[in-house]
């Protein structure tokens, strides 16, 4: 876990620079491990509709997330980006590479974002309280604005900090994952 950052820009930078590092080797590994700690959480296994992440620029792996929800049954959606806009589309296996080089289905069409029961959202960096840096266009706070669905962050151990500057707009996560396990996040704790 890393401590002392929290300008948002710095942490960009830095993270960016730290996942970009990684090898091939590391990201299959690695997540692998939080894909199984992510299998093991009653939120995932609870829920029907669950919006992910296309990984991209080695970001925690989702293809294997995919493969399970789909033998399970559950219904998979990801994010699409159009412009400013942010939507959720079904997952397809017709895939092309869109907006800042991130996959989505050739023929999106927009769902209702009220149906999503769990969302699994990327960042550059959280903290244990749930907060996150992304890359700075608001997109998933947009996206994950207004819904009760649950929120879980997958990172790398890099990728926790102690404490993110926050701003009012910012959405938390429920839980973060990563290789050392589970944490139910402090602001998730609060609102209990």
């Amino acid at each position: 876990m890393c401590s002392g950052l929290n300008d948002k820009e710095a942490v960009r930078r830095r993270m960016k620079s730290m996942r970009r590092s990684l090898d091939k080797d590391r990201v299959r590994d690695s997540s692998q491990i939080i894909c199984e700690n992510l299998f093991g959480l009653s939120a995932f296994s609870e829920s029907r509709n669950i919006c992910i992440y296309m990984s991209s620029f080695n970001e925690v792996d989702t293809d294997g997330i995919i493969k399970r929800c789909s033998a399970l049954g559950k219904n998979v959606f990801v994010p699409c980006v159009r412009g400013d806009d942010i939507f959720i589309s079904a997952y397809s296996d017709d895939m092309v590479t869109a907006s800042f080089g991130i996959r989505e289905p050739e023929n999106a069409v927009p769902a209702d974002k009220d149906e999503i029961d769990l969302f699994i959202v990327p960042a550059l960096a959280f903290d244990r309280r749930g907060a996150r840096v992304g890359f700075g266009r608001g997109y998933y706070d947009r996206l994950l604005s207004g819904t009760d669905a649950v929120k879980i962050g997958l990172l790398y151990d890099f990728q926790l900090l102690e404490r993110i500057e926050t701003q009012a707009h910012d959405i938390y996560m429920d839980y973060l994952i990563y290789e050392g396990g589970v944490i139910f996040c402090e602001s998730q704790i609060q609102r209990t």
